[in-house]
């Protein structure tokens, strides 16, 4: 009887196992199959828009740049440092903001390269435009705290904010 009951265990154990790894062959095979639709998805699309493989090959070779060169506008990337006043953190958006100023400058300093003197002016008339919408913007998030001491961290925060959003615009049309 005892070995009858240990037959019967291995038995179950092999079945059960049996039945897992079918499950995970079974699973394997499924994501194999979505990527291959997915494959083929985008072949279709590729021929419908008249892509040859060189023009995709060459996007796929960009795409690591744009991420890299949107990616680099985070200077501060790994967070701001333990704060023991609103000073200290003033302090340090101040510092954010200076350094995003130098690097909106350098971008638009290596846009207008290259370019023509029209082309130049237009993005001068349009950096203006943005510079007063950027105060502006900030004015208006640093209102609600009017009065207040924390207003001129808020006026700083929305200035860095908008100014990293204008910067990744800007290098998106270097890379293009």
């Amino acid at each position: 009887m005892k070995d009858f009951l240990l037959y019967l265990a291995g038995v179950a154990t092999s079945s059960i196992g049996y039945l897992i790894k079918r499950k995970l062959e079974k699973s394997s095979t499924l994501e194999e199959l979505e990527i291959q639709l997915k494959l083929l998805e985008i072949n279709k699309q590729k021929k419908e828009q008249n892509v040859s493989d060189e023009e995709l090959e060459q996007m796929r070779k960009r795409l690591p740049s744009k991420v890299r060169y949107l990616g680099h506008i985070d200077e501060f990337a790994e967070g701001p440092p333990e704060f023991k006043t609103q000073a200290d953190m003033y302090e340090y958006a101040v510092s954010e903001y200076r350094i995003l100023e130098k690097d909106l400058n350098s971008t638009l300093k290596q846009l207008s390269s290259n370019r023509d003197d029209s082309w130049k002016k237009e993005l001068e008339q349009s950096q203006t435009l943005w510079v007063e919408y950027r105060n502006k913007q900030a004015k208006l998030a640093s209102d609600q705290y009017k009065g207040g001491s924390i207003a001129p961290l808020i006026y700083v925060t929305e200035a860095s904010s908008v100014t990293k959003s204008r910067i990744a615009e800007l290098r998106l049309m270097l890379l293009s």
